[in-house]
């Protein structure tokens, strides 16, 4: 819930500001990774801001609201060779696959939550 109401709050200040986004959650993540979510919304980016609400990762959400095109061109500029939403950057790291990118923060700052142990018959 705290996702959609920070992302409410974004757009309608974007909306009347035409200008990105950064939302910046308050817990630092135990590896000291910075993240930055380039997004376009209605994408698989949502999940990657969802992820990182739910384990209180720090994140910095880049995005025009309403505007596409422009979020377009804030990923060509960060990752011409591949502009996909989402692409994220975790530290040095550059990356554009959605799933991916949820295991290694999984793995990275998970700490056992969000995922049932391999052993356990929930974890299929």
């Amino acid at each position: 819930m705290r996702v959609i109401q920070k992302l409410v709050a974004a757009i309608a200040i974007v909306s009347a500001a035409s200008a990105s986004v950064s939302v910046n959650a308050q817990v630092k993540p135990s590896g000291g990774s910075k993240v930055t979510i380039y997004h376009i919304e209605g994408t698989r980016g949502e999940r990657i801001v969802w992820l990182c609400e739910e384990l209180g990762i720090p994140y910095t959400l880049e995005f025009k609201a309403g505007d596409p095109a422009a979020s377009m061109q804030q990923i060509r500029a960060v990752n011409p060779g591949m502009p996909v939403s989402p692409t994220v950057r975790i530290g040095d790291l550059l990356m554009v696959e959605s799933g991916a990118i949820i295991e290694l923060l999984l793995a990275r700052e998970g700490k056992g939550r969000l995922r049932p142990a391999v052993d356990s018959p929930d974890f299929p």
